[in-house]
């Protein structure tokens, strides 16, 4: 029988924490170059980020419902992203924007921007192939 203990939740590790290069564009006063901090999420808050980008139409009686995987994309980033505070005053005055998606995306080049998604889906196991993780436990 396997060890159940090792699933209660006081025994589990918590979120992970990851300092991740995203740019060499952002260096501090000595030029050395500062990484973004990102952590994972709990699937309850993914499913509350999936749950604000639900996109409802109506084709005659008819509801159908869809995520904005754009909008998912760029929330799910922002809520991951611990330094720099995205909701720092100072951050979004200098990029003269208001809110922490849009100082992200006004901080980042595209290939920095998906190199930031990366990072994220990787910290949440989304980069995690179910064929890999059986063959992990196999061995």
């Amino acid at each position: 029988m396997s060890n159940l203990s090792a699933f209660l939740y006081q025994n589990t590790l918590k979120t992970k924490k990851i300092k991740t290069i995203i740019s060499d564009r952002f260096v501090d006063e000595n030029g050395e170059i500062q990484p973004f901090e990102i952590q994972s999420i709990t699937s309850g808050e993914d499913d509350e980020i999936r749950e604000s980008c639900k996109i409802i139409t109506k084709s005659g009686n008819k509801s159908v419902s869809e995520n904005d995987l754009t909008a998912y994309s760029r929330k799910l980033v922002t809520r991951c992203v611990v330094f720099p505070d995205l909701n720092d005053k100072q951050l979004q005055d200098s990029y003269g924007v208001i809110g922490a998606e849009d100082v992200l995306n006004a901080m980042l080049l595209p290939g920095e921007y998906a190199r930031l998604f990366e990072k994220v889906k990787e910290i949440n196991g989304f980069n995690h192939k179910f064929k890999d993780l059986v063959s992990e436990v196999k061995n």
